[in-house]
């Protein structure tokens, strides 16, 4: 069955032009959608110490680790190779914890989704968890 109004322009309106033929339906599969499916908002990345060759850093998932101060924070979200980092503390360690993270992945954010031609992102946002 295909879904009727917002959802269905939403993924119509994904189609390249001239792929008539396309399963509109598969472009609700997170790798087709041009969505940002990561936490909302991110955490500031920033550095928390420097000492000894060493920062001390918060990444933009909320990750606090230790890295080489040849480095600097946003190397941990862009990389050009691997960096090795000691894991010092992570966002979630309790309940309480994930209670406030998942707040940052909230389904229906209308900025999750860009606009897309004549409609626009929330439109798509309330289709597609609806």
């Amino acid at each position: 069955m295909a879904p009727a109004g917002p959802a269905r322009r939403c993924r119509l309106a994904r189609l390249p032009s001239g792929d008539a033929g396309l399963d509109a339906d598969a472009l609700l599969r997170p790798e087709t959608l041009d969505a940002d499916f990561r936490l909302r908002p991110r955490f500031e990345e920033k550095v928390l110490e420097h000492r000894d060759g060493h920062l001390i850093v918060q990444d933009w998932k909320g990750n606090i680790c230790e890295i080489s101060d040849r480095y600097d924070v946003t190397y941990l979200r862009e990389p050009k190779d691997f960096v090795t980092r000691r894991w010092i503390k992570c966002p979630v360690e309790s309940r309480q914890d994930w209670e406030e993270m998942r707040e940052r992945y909230v389904a229906d954010d209308p900025q999750r989704l860009p606009p897309v031609g004549n409609t626009n992102a929330a439109d798509c946002a309330t289709a597609i968890t609806s």
